[in-house]
């Protein structure tokens, strides 16, 4: 059994990539399409209608033992993206469900980006302890141009190891740590803001450990403002996070809408001359359509 893999030193070369024209162009701008949908968290379609307003706070999601803990509804909900402005589409399609197995319930979130070129799923399976979301399993397969990846991780909180079955890798886990997959620390992001009062939202830095081929990787969010959006549902009050960076060339920002279970509205990522965008174009909570007022 291995232990947690430190993370590999890059190199301090430049990396000069090739020029890219026609078809590999378009193909590569497709591929950063998938991969960006990655951090974001994306998902699909509804019928029915509910406004905002009508969400009952007490139908959440259950949340075991805690009795005053709230988790977000089972939802879905879809998003365009846009590279830069060009004429590169994907959709991403992201869903939360529950899962009845004999007297316990799991749930499950998922996240599926298809483009042109490339396809993304990926799915995490985890208990709700609280507010702390335990990931059981993280599944991750990406197909289409490039090389294919495939990760299937099985966490085994008793016996303390984590088994990627994709690639025949085992790594020893502390049972006593909390930690996200690459996908949960989404949702638990929801969970949190959530749970947490008014003050500590609007002052509030979330950090969460990921747990991510053996090693663990940290992210940090930062609450900047709250901002009105205008979005294909209609116009909805967000808060505004900032993922904090080292790096100034790099920028995260998300906007996250209070009345819809801090659901994603917008995403964008700004890295140089790059940037990307995601943008929410439909969403259900417990099955029913949202729409937002005029």
């Amino acid at each position: 059994m291995s232990r947690l893999r430190p993370m590999p030193m890059r190199s301090a070369m430049t990396h000069r990539p090739k020029s890219l024209n026609g078809r590999s162009l378009l193909a590569h701008l497709g591929t950063r399409l998938i991969h960006s949908f990655l951090f974001a968290g994306l998902v699909a379609t509804a019928n029915a209608s509910i406004n905002p307003s009508e969400i009952d706070k007490g139908d959440s999601m259950p949340a075991g033992e805690a009795q005053a803990t709230r988790l977000p509804r089972p939802f879905e909900a879809t998003y365009t993206a846009d590279y830069r402005g060009l004429p590169i589409s994907a959709t991403g399609v992201r869903s939360l469900d529950i899962v009845q197995q004999d007297q316990s319930l799991t749930y499950t979130f998922s996240s599926k980006a298809l483009s042109l070129f490339a396809k993304l799923n990926e799915t995490s399976t985890f208990n709700a302890r609280g507010t702390a979301l335990q990931p059981l399993r993280y599944q991750y397969e990406r197909t289409g141009l490039g090389k294919n990846k495939t990760q299937d991780l099985h966490f085994d909180w008793q016996e303390g190891v984590v088994t990627d079955q994709a690639r025949n890798d085992q790594y020893s886990l502390n049972r006593e740590a909390h930690f996200s997959d690459r996908l949960l620390y989404q949702l638990q992001l929801q969970v949190d803001l959530l749970n947490a009062n008014e003050n500590d939202i609007n002052t509030g830095i979330w950090t969460y450990d990921i747990f991510d081929s053996g090693r663990i990787k940290q992210y940090v969010f930062e609450v900047a403002e709250r901002q009105l959006l205008t979005t294909e549902l209609g116009p909805i009050q967000t808060l505004r996070l900032e993922k904090k960076n080292d790096d100034p060339d790099k920028r995260t920002t998300l906007w996250l809408a209070p009345a819809l279970e801090y659901m994603l509205i917008r995403f964008i990522q700004e890295d140089g001359r790059d940037s990307f965008s995601l943008e929410l174009q439909a969403a259900s909570i417990a099955g029913e359509a949202v729409k937002l007022e005029e």
